[in-house]
């Protein structure tokens, strides 16, 4: 799901490895983590699920945010 808020991952922002992988996530202790998803604020490139972008865990700000999810049971 893209749009909305910038969705924060669990991976730091990290380089990735060389060669393909499937679902690579961030194996550094890097000082930024990962955010994707683009916001309402910013144009709809933003929104593409490919791209990353990183902030301090500690920031803050009116288009940052998470997605909560349900699974039916």
């Amino acid at each position: 799901m893209e749009g909305n808020v910038w969705e924060w991952t669990a991976d730091w922002h990290c380089p990735y490895p060389d060669g393909p992988v499937v679902d690579p996530t961030g194996a550094c202790r890097a000082e930024k983590r990962v955010i994707r998803g683009g916001s309402w604020y910013f144009d709809a490139n933003s929104a593409r699920c490919g791209l990353r972008y990183d902030h301090r865990p500690q920031d803050l700000g009116f288009s940052l945010g998470f997605r909560l999810v349900r699974v039916a049971g």
